[in-house]
């Protein structure tokens, strides 16, 4: 299997090139060149990684340039195993407390996969393309003989079929990642359940730097994308902030952070599981200010028996117009997310997600005061998810106006049905344009438009007395 494979149900990629061919159409230009760009380009993109690994600063604890001192000092003595030269760390022109660090992408003939084979499952392949070396319970399979100090040639499993520990050569669908050093043997990993990693990856076709565990209080990982939404919310010290869908955390603790841990931010994630990781990812980086509750986003605004019994604003549900500001980074289909070789994802489920996110946002839009700032976001590159949401938005609720965006470093939105042009500029879509795309040339790649799908548009609720 090739990287050009990517693999959406049947359904789906007709689905997406219905919608995306009616809107070319809309644009009265050429339909199936338009189509040959912009769809086959994107599909080609998105089993790709972005060519840049995005880290941002924690500013309340160390400043930028310190930490890109750090993290040059670190990047260069990881790669004295490495074949390749160091990528150098330099700050984002525009954001204050972004790092950029340059990727190789390697469409090298000359990385031939070694004969012993290690596979590993897809989440693990997903994250050694994005520069992670593999911890042993990646590891689905590895020849009875390998031994530490090895080299390996490192496959993802496509789709799920190895079984763990299996000794046989595995036949399924699979992709070469590149090829490493093992750290653990065979035997380590799955007769002395040894833990930690298992196969350092030397020679790896994308090449990023492995940046797992490193100045944990100083800096986290995060697509740029998904740093500009809090950015663009543009919180304030003082401000009580809701951030509904919050887990993992990223968008929470910048929020946080841009608000010099004065105030309050409120997280909410449905998931019990995952609020221990919003807590967990605010204490890594000093944060106080962070409130994390397992609670519905969709309820969470008081009903009026609620509010008879004497409801207060500290735990939800929250009274109407409770915050400054609120982020709904909405649940989506999540079809923008790189790198994404295999998707078992239906079409049906794909459609299900409008609904919710219509939910959440007429609860956001009920706990915003008036005055204040409501962002929606999705990672995702459906058109139902992204501007028909925001067109239903505008018509549903008039005590909303869309608001133009600062900084703007995505693309603008598509022309969907009511979406003035004027309003197609006040949103951001952000459409990968990888290195290795076709149709790509004469436009200059940079690490504001090789990113992951995204999309963001930024509200305010008026003042109606």
């Amino acid at each position: 299997m090739s990287f050009s494979d990517i693999q959406f149900k049947h359904d789906i990629k007709e689905y997406l090139s219905e919608r995306f061919t009616r809107i070319m159409c809309d644009l009265d230009v050429d339909c199936d060149e338009r189509r040959g760009i912009w769809f086959n380009k994107l599909l080609e993109t998105l089993p790709i990684p972005p060519a840049y690994t995005i880290v941002r600063v924690n500013d309340l604890l160390s400043h930028r340039d310190e930490v890109q001192q750090l993290l040059q000092e670190h990047i260069n003595k990881q790669y004295e195993q490495k074949r390749v030269k160091p990528p150098a760390v330099v700050p984002h022109p525009l954001l204050r407390d972004v790092l950029v660090i340059p990727s190789g992408h390697r469409d090298d003939p000359e990385v031939k996969p070694e004969s012993l084979e290690v596979i590993v499952d897809l989440a693990c392949g997903m994250a050694v393309l994005r520069g992670a070396d593999i911890f042993a319970p990646g590891v689905m399979a590895a020849p009875v003989v390998m031994n530490r100090g090895d080299t390996v040639a490192v496959y993802s499993d496509v789709k799920g079929l190895c079984r763990r520990g299996m000794t046989a050569k595995f036949e399924g669908e699979r992709l070469f990642l590149g090829n490493g050093k093992a750290v653990l043997s065979r035997h380590d990993i799955f007769v002395a359940s040894s833990s930690g990693t298992a196969v350092v990856m030397t020679d790896p076709l994308f090449d990023s730097p492995s940046l797992n565990s490193i100045l944990p209080s100083k800096i986290f990982l995060q697509n740029l994308p998904s740093i500009l939404v809090g950015h663009i919310l543009n919180p304030q010290p003082g401000d009580k902030v809701l951030d509904m869908c919050a887990a993992p955390g990223g968008k929470t603790t910048h929020i946080a952070t841009l608000m010099k841990d004065q105030g309050t931010v409120v997280a909410l994630d449905r998931a019990s599981k995952k609020i221990a990781r919003i807590e967990a990812n605010g204490a890594a980086l000093h944060l106080k200010c962070i409130n994390a509750y397992c609670f519905d986003g969709t309820k969470a605004c008081a009903t009026g028996t609620e509010m008879a019994e004497g409801k207060d604003d500290c735990r939800p549900p929250f009274p109407r117009m409770t915050f400054d500001r609120v982020l709904l980074d909405a649940p989506c289909s999540g079809l923008g997310q790189r790198p994404r070789i295999y998707s078992k994802m239906s079409l049906s489920e794909v459609k299900s997600y409008p609904a919710l996110q219509r939910k959440l946002f007429s609860s956001a839009v009920s706990l915003l005061r008036e005055g204040g700032t409501l962002v929606y976001s999705t990672c995702t590159i459906t058109i139902e998810e992204n501007e028909s949401l925001v067109v239903w938005a505008l018509q549903k609720h008039p005590e909303i106006r869309l608001e133009k965006q600062e900084p703007h470093l995505g693309g603008t939105g598509l022309p969907v049905p009511g979406l003035s042009k004027e309003d197609q500029q006040k949103v951001q879509r952000f459409t990968p344009t990888p290195r290795l795309a076709s149709g790509n040339q004469g436009r200059t790649v940079t690490c504001d438009n090789d990113t992951i799908g995204f999309f963001v548009a930024k509200f305010v609720k008026l003042n109606n007395r």
